[in-house]
């Protein structure tokens, strides 16, 4: 998994993050950036699946999916896996 950012209105930052934290230190450059200039960036921290992805994309929905979607998912996939042992475990008793 990377990280990139990108908005609607300034587009993306160029960059391909191999960390969330990396992401969000470019995405608090950005901002303290446009507020120096008396503005505000518009960007959010995406997901994307290869470096690729922060190039070629859809310009109206920007790269990847919102990292926020990516940790939901992830969240739910790991209640689902520990339901289901819970489960297998119950069964076996």
């Amino acid at each position: 998994m990377y990280y990139t950012t990108w908005g609607p209105v300034r587009g993306g930052c160029g960059h391909v993050h191999r960390t969330l934290s990396g992401a969000q230190a470019c995405l608090a450059r950005d901002g303290r950036g446009c507020r120096r200039q008396g503005g505000y960036s518009d960007r959010l921290i995406r997901a994307i699946a290869n470096p690729a992805e922060a190039r070629a994309y859809d310009v109206t929905r920007g790269p990847g999916q919102p990292a926020k979607a990516v940790r939901l998912e992830r969240v739910v996939m790991a209640t689902e896996a520990l339901t289901d042992a819970l489960m297998a475990r119950l069964i076996r008793s």
